[in-house]
């Protein structure tokens, strides 16, 4: 059976529909890195359990955008408007929003909406939020610039525990949230301090490239799997339902191509329009 493997190039026009005219286009696997921090810090259109913590609730009578973005959020639609004007300056940069590559908490603009349908106005206090592939946690309002807040990961912890992994007791000295300040803009990484206890934050860890570790991991798992599908094809090794599929139309090549839908990479074969593999990490 004749393979083509399409995915390098599919890769490539998803990444340059989105940067074109923001960049030129560097290395293929630089260029995948860069993109899936500009996607996920887009917030995937996708259908998402939405939780409000208590300091949250005391700030809707004010901000009434919060039910705004909640709404948006439970119901895959898109909420980019609101989010930081970096999406839009600085598109391309991976290190755009480094709260976001670290901790994974995104923050909303909460201003109404002006005359241009794709803008709100911005605002001095934002609504911050952990987002991830099924469930938005809105934590608190704050004022903008609070990007190492730790009190926001101790509204996290309090809601989700599984969000962040407990290490052990805290040693003698606690890092305040301008030392975590410091020691991010050296793309450094450090626990949390909470209730006597260290955590490693929500968002896996900051690379010395200032890139979140997370996105690395998972351009790497996209490569290992187009790898390992591509081998199961031409091996006949794919699970017997695939198999039979591919094998029903036994005279067309198989083209092995990458879609990207509502925040997912998808691995499927383009002239059956059969969806062979997806990694296992949305792009949030």
């Amino acid at each position: 059976m004749l393979v083509v493997d399409e995915t390098q190039t599919d890769l490539a026009a998803l990444i340059m529909a989105d940067f074109r005219g923001l960049r030129a286009p560097t290395t293929p696997s630089r260029d995948l890195v860069d993109w899936l921090h500009y996607r996920a810090r887009h917030v995937a259109e996708r259908t998402r359990q939405v939780v409000r913590s208590n300091e949250v609730e005391t700030h809707r009578g004010t901000y009434p955008a919060i039910d705004e973005i909640a709404h948006h959020l439970a119901n895959g639609l898109d909420v980019s408007p609101r989010l930081s004007n970096s999406i839009r300056t600085k598109g391309s940069n991976p290190r755009a929003d480094l709260m976001f590559n670290q901790w994974q908490v995104s923050h909303f603009h909460l201003g109404p909406w002006l005359d241009n349908p794709r803008r709100v106005e911005r605002t001095g206090p934002v609504l911050f939020a952990h987002i991830a592939a099924d469930r938005a946690i809105l934590l608190d309002v704050q004022p903008h610039g609070s990007w190492t807040q730790t009190n926001l990961l101790r509204i996290l912890l309090r809601i989700d525990p599984t969000t962040m992994h407990d290490i052990g007791p805290s040693g003698a000295t606690t890092l305040t949230d301008t030392d975590h300040k410091t020691l991010r803009g050296k793309h450094s990484n450090a626990t949390v301090d909470i209730g006597g206890r260290s955590y490693n934050p929500p968002g896996w860890a900051i690379m010395a490239s200032g890139d979140s570790m997370r996105f690395r991991v998972l351009a790497d798992y996209l490569e290992h799997l187009i790898g390992r599908t591509l081998h199961q094809i031409q091996a006949n090794s794919l699970p017997p339902g695939l198999m039979q599929q591919l094998a029903g139309q036994i005279g067309v090549p198989v083209r092995l191509g990458v879609r990207f839908e509502r925040g997912l990479l998808i691995l499927y074969e383009k002239n059956r329009g059969l969806d062979l593999a997806a990694p296992n990490m949305v792009v949030a």
